[in-house]
């Protein structure tokens, strides 16, 4: 499971939850002046929010954790290796290559490069592990040369 993956829809959620919130408060006080009330209606959405995304991000990290634990493949230290072919993964349990076409997509943010094989199943690089500027560059232009560009969420 991967909590970066589902920021955007907690966030989607969130606007959803307060405008539902503010909505049903705005009914069941249409009669008192809203303008004695619209601080500690504001207030108290935003607290709800707070707590909502607080208990799904706890949420999704304790079921990650309990995935990552449950599994012990998950455990191993995995070595990949990027080539035109397509990525090579090795592990104490066995090897293997991952073909660029069987590639769903590759998204990029500051800290890390994300290989997705499928809408929930990640490779996670790390850009601290790329020996600096040059290796990563060198990866980006690996992807563009060997992936469909539409499958290509690059910062540079």
């Amino acid at each position: 499971m991967n909590l970066w993956h589902s920021r955007r829809s907690r966030l989607a959620s969130l606007l959803l939850y307060f405008a539902c919130y503010i909505g049903v408060v705005l009914y069941l006080t249409r009669d008192i002046a809203i303008s004695d009330s619209l601080l500690l209606i504001l207030g108290s959405a935003v607290a709800l929010c707070v707590v909502i995304y607080g208990l799904t991000y706890g949420s999704l990290w304790l079921r990650s954790k309990r995935v990552y634990n449950s599994d012990r493949l998950l455990q191993q230290e995995m070595r990949y290796s990027f080539s035109e072919e397509g990525i090579a993964y090795e592990q104490p349990s066995g090897s293997g290559t991952l073909v660029w076409n069987d590639v769903f997509k590759v998204a990029e943010n500051r800290d890390f490069m994300i290989v997705y094989m499928g809408r929930a199943r990640t490779v996670i690089v790390p850009k601290s592990a790329l020996d600096g500027s040059e290796e990563i560059d060198l990866l980006r232009s690996l992807l563009r040369s060997a992936m469909d560009p539409a499958k290509l969420q690059l910062l540079a």
